[in-house]
């Protein structure tokens, strides 16, 4: 019972990481779609996405991980 209850709570806290990366995503793309006079903060935000992209990506495998051993 007490894996299973630690699983619950790994699998919230992955969740609630993927939120707020899904939230950062967002904010790179507003700036990439929104900002096209200043080139320099859309490479930037280009560079952010791509990592944010990568932990979303790893989160999401993590949690599959997670909810298999359920």
């Amino acid at each position: 019972m007490s894996d299973e209850k630690s699983l619950k709570e790994k699998e919230m806290e992955i969740l609630e990481r993927m939120e707020r990366v899904i939230l950062l995503l967002r904010f790179e793309d507003d700036i990439i779609s929104n900002h096209k006079h200043n080139p320099s903060g859309i490479r930037t935000a280009q560079f952010f996405k791509e990592i944010w992209e990568k932990e979303l990506k790893e989160l999401r495998e993590t949690l599959i991980k997670i909810r298999d051993q359920m």
